[in-house]
């Protein structure tokens, strides 16, 4: 079973997306097979910033019931594997974020360490990053 960690945060634009992207690349150095997923179905970033965000099939695909996992499973450039989310804001529909946990279960024997690049705050998105995860990364910035 995979080592599974969520990075969040309690605000957007903290460097989430950057920290996952960079953690999965350095993983990947020392040996680790790595899978980055992109939990944060509202605003997600991680396929942008790896350039991955035109992709066929996504995550919301699979929350929604329209495509196997399996399909949306990339190979990026450095090494490791991404599963991206839409940026579309027509893909939220039908799409259920608790079933998070399932994808969580179905990848984590597949890698080493599976990276969860959660939306920020505490919302629903959030919290089922939380409770898919073994442990929690907690990116901030030193703003009051």
């Amino acid at each position: 079973m995979a080592r599974v960690i969520a990075v969040l945060s309690g605000k957007g634009g903290v460097g989430k997306s950057t920290v996952t992207a960079n953690l999965a690349h350095s993983l990947t150095q020392l040996g680790q097979d790595t899978i980055a997923l992109d939990s944060n179905l509202t605003t997600p970033h991680l396929g942008l910033h790896l350039g991955m965000h035109l992709v066929p099939k996504t995550l919301h695909d699979v929350l929604r019931g329209d495509s196997e996992l399996e399909n949306t499973i990339y190979f990026h450039p450095s090494g490791f594997r991404i599963v991206p989310a839409s940026m579309n804001v027509n893909d939220l529909v039908g799409v259920d974020p608790g079933r998070l946990i399932e994808v969580v279960v179905k990848l984590s024997g597949r890698c080493d360490v599976l990276l969860l690049d959660a939306a920020p705050g505490l919302g629903r998105e959030a919290v089922s990053s939380i409770q898919a995860a073994d442990e929690v990364l907690l990116v901030t910035n030193p703003n009051l």
